[in-house]
């Protein structure tokens, strides 16, 4: 399956390219992945096979407007050849191909506070350390809940300097008590 995805990824990519329109179309992307990240509803419809091609091509013609043409025909192909049900995988895929291809590496900030100048400098430069020879597009997001520091998502790797990390490791030995 995961073939599958790169195909439509690669095919989106190499039919941007040649329209022009990368850079618009990778933000399309982005923006249909929020979108069904957080209305976990749409990802149902799109899942369900009861409803007709018809209907979820619907359901994007309400926001056709606001995607490439590009990006609205590979969405209207994936929901004719009967793939709604992977959008989510297919996208998340194909956001990796353009970024790959691109030299970007996509990299997630949390940390428990809005960062500031000097924080943000301290992040760019371990970013700039883990990924030489790369560009990172770098999004920052707050959670109060690790209580200070930040984590950095880069890829499949995650480097957790959370104090709430710090705080179960050592609630964690203590647990084991003395070695």
């Amino acid at each position: 399956m995961q073939q599958l995805f790169e195909t439509y990824g690669m095919t989106l990519y190499n039919v941007s390219e040649r329209r022009g329109v990368v850079e618009k179309v990778q933000k399309d992307l982005f923006r249909l992945q929020e979108a069904l990240h957080s209305l976990p509803t749409l990802m149902n419809y799109l899942k369900n096979p009861t409803f007709s091609k018809k209907v979820k091509k619907g359901l994007f013609r309400a926001i056709e407007s606001h995607l490439t043409t590009t990006t609205y025909h590979w969405l209207a192909l994936i929901i004719e050849k009967k793939r709604a049900q992977h959008l989510e995988s297919i996208i998340n895929t194909t956001i990796d191909h353009f970024q790959e291809t691109q030299g970007r590496e996509e990299v997630h900030v949390t940390a428990a506070r809005p960062l500031n100048a000097t924080n943000m400098a301290t992040i760019e430069r371990i970013i700039g350390e883990l990924l030489p020879n790369k560009e990172a597009s770098i999004e920052v997001h707050t959670d109060e809940t690790i209580i200070g520091g930040y984590i950095l998502d880069v890829g499949e790797r995650r480097l957790d300097a959370s104090l709430k990390r710090q705080l179960q490791s050592l609630s964690e030995s203590w647990q084991r008590g003395p070695s």
